[in-house]
């Protein structure tokens, strides 16, 4: 298996700059067994049934991305990842960075460099960097984050800080849609799950690839909603990552960190369906909804969603896969 047979064409006008004025007006393309449908996420109570289960990220993002002066005047940028120790976080940086070095974000976060390990810098901060920081918005958004970005990149369900980069699958819900679904029939519950920046690593080779762990969390609640459903419909690939990660039997609660790579062979039992974004060519996401539909057939589904002029990526449309 080669990663060349992901590839797609994505033109860079399919890539959306920027979200729905209203979350739930984003377009939905429905991918069945027999078929493909054009909705809207308004239509989500007549697509599901009564008993099935929405799972949703609660993770929020983190204002990570900082910007900086060296001591010599040279411009850096740092990418928060996770909290080490107190006051000293994992990033990942870009300039010349090396031990010992002190860095000033903002003109006033102070910074220091303490180790490097690998490609990630371990930086000790005073005060919070969060404060002085932005929300790190994908490369492929290619404008300055607007106080808007501070809503719209965020679901509605976010509450434990944490991510790098939006559930995105969640960002098309509104409390109108979930009451509509819940008159529907249709629960929903959330589970917990940090994304990494992993998720945008280049993979070269399938069978050398790795995720980035990732920590999660699954309530008591979340478990015994998760064992009672009749169906369960991921919204989001982080959510797949986790569910299907755990071993057999019923689900339990747990937490952890999560590192599984879904790719074709992958046998789903935790999973009935999905909701999710359109993915960009060779990534994680798309290789793992590649083993959920078929690698042929989702390519089809990708040209007939650039045909029909979707919008791709975080910002876009998303498929609801039943």
């Amino acid at each position: 298996m080669r990663i060349a047979e992901f590839d797609y064409h994505l033109p860079k006008e399919a890539i959306a700059q920027f979200p729905y004025r209203e979350r739930d007006e984003a377009r939905l393309l429905v991918v069945r067994p027999f078929g493909i449908f054009h909705r809207s996420f308004r239509d989500l109570p007549e697509l599901l049934l009564p008993g099935d289960l929405l799972v949703f990220n609660d993770s929020r993002v983190i204002r990570a991305r900082l910007w900086g002066k060296k001591e010599t005047g040279g411009r850096v940028e740092v990418l928060l990842v996770e909290e080490a120790e107190d006051h000293i976080w994992r990033c990942l940086g870009r300039g010349r960075l090396r031990e010992g070095m002190k860095v000033v974000f903002g003109g006033k976060l102070q910074g220091e460099i303490i180790n490097r390990e690998g490609e990630y810098l371990f930086i000790r901060f005073d005060p919070d960097p969060e404060a002085h920081g932005e929300i790190p918005l994908p490369p492929y958004i290619r404008r300055p984050v607007e106080p808007d970005d501070e809503i719209y990149y965020q679901n509605i369900f976010a509450k434990k800080p944490g991510s790098v980069a939006s559930p995105t699958a969640g960002l098309h819900f509104t409390q109108e849609l979930l009451d509509r679904l819940k008159e529907a029939g249709i629960d929903y519950t959330t589970i917990t799950c940090h994304i990494r920046p992993g998720i945008f690593r280049r993979i070269r080779r399938i069978e050398d690839f790795e995720m980035e762990p990732e920590p999660y969390e699954i309530s008591e609640l979340a478990a015994v909603k998760i064992n009672r459903a009749q169906r369960v419909i991921a919204v989001g690939t982080s959510v797949v990552r986790v569910l299907e990660s755990l071993e057999s039997g019923p689900v339990t609660p747990s937490k952890g960190r999560v590192n599984i790579f879904i790719k074709p062979g992958h046998k789903f039992t935790r999973i009935d369906g999905m909701i999710t974004n359109f993915h960009l060519p060779k990534s994680p996401p798309f290789i793992m909804v590649s083993a959920l539909v078929g690698l042929k057939r989702l390519k089809e589904i990708y040209q007939t969603a650039l045909a029909e002029n979707y919008r791709f990526l975080s910002y876009g449309d998303g498929m609801l896969i039943i």
